[in-house]
Order: C-alpha cells, then sequence, then structure tokens
C-alpha cells in the first residue's frame, strides 16, 4: 500500500471502480454497434448509442507511447520516481493511461506487451495499472 492520492469516484465511473476493488478491468461497450468504449461516458463515441453496457475485458494490450517521469507530479509520488507512464492500447481496441509497474526502465518501449495489475493505495482502493506480459 502507498500514500498515492485515491480517485474521486463519480456515478458515471463507478462500475469501473468497484470492478478494479474486485481485481477485474471492466469498460463499457455498445449494444448497439458493439464498439469498446473507454473513458466512460454517457453514450457511445461510435454510434451515439445510450445502450452501454459495462464488460470485462482481458486486461492485455500494448504500450503505443511512453515517458519516464524523473520529477514527481504530486508529493505523494515522490518516494516513486522513476516510474513509466504510458498510454496503453488495449487488445479490445480503446486505449488508457497508466502506469508500467514492475518493469526496469530500460525494458519498456514502443509494442511491449502489457497485462493489467491493481496497485494498492490508501485504504486498500485499488488503481488499475500494467506490468509486462
Amino acid at each position: 500500500m502507498n500514500n498515492k492520492p485515491v480517485p474521486e469516484v463519480s456515478l458515471s465511473t463507478k462500475p469501473y471502480w468497484d470492478a478494479a476493488q474486485e481485481g477485474k478491468l471492466k469498460i463499457q461497450r455498445c449494444s448497439s454497434c458493439a464498439a469498446y468504449v473507454f473513458y466512460p461516458r454517457p453514450w457511445c463515441p461510435a454510434c451515439l448509442s445510450l445502450k452501454l453496457e459495462w464488460t470485462e475485458v482481458s486486461g492485455r494490450g500494448e504500450v503505443i507511447t511512453y515517458t519516464i517521469m524523473y520529477q514527481p507530479s504530486f508529493e505523494a509520488y515522490a518516494s516513486s520516481v522513476p516510474y513509466i507512464l504510458a498510454v496503453i492500447h488495449l487488445a479490445e481496441g480503446p486505449q488508457m493511461m497508466a502506469n508500467v509497474l514492475n518493469c526496469p526502465l530500460d525494458a519498456v518501449r514502443v509494442g511491449l506487451p502489457v497485462k493489467v495489475t491493481f496497485e494498492e493505495r490508501q485504504s486498500g482502493f485499488k488503481v488499475p495499472q500494467f506490468e509486462p506480459a
């Protein structure tokens, strides 16, 4: 466990965070066109349908871009520097930003296969992150 901040859970993100607390990665999927959707929102960006359902996904993806953070963005991250901040292309299609954990700095690269892992923060709150697959 660490002292990094936990997100504010809103009505629209609650199913995402509830799943994370169970060690699952869930994102929205459109019932009309079958598109996967991330970040949480009320309508499908592909077809504008309001028929979105929360679906567990594989948690697999690849790094499409990254940076190595040498200065903490907040004091709570000071003990973690340097760390890897990346954009992950999920196997199901959407992209999400996350840290890549358990990865030597010289091993991260564009195209690195990754899988979801859950970082425990204050009060045991779990945040989806990624690690090499």
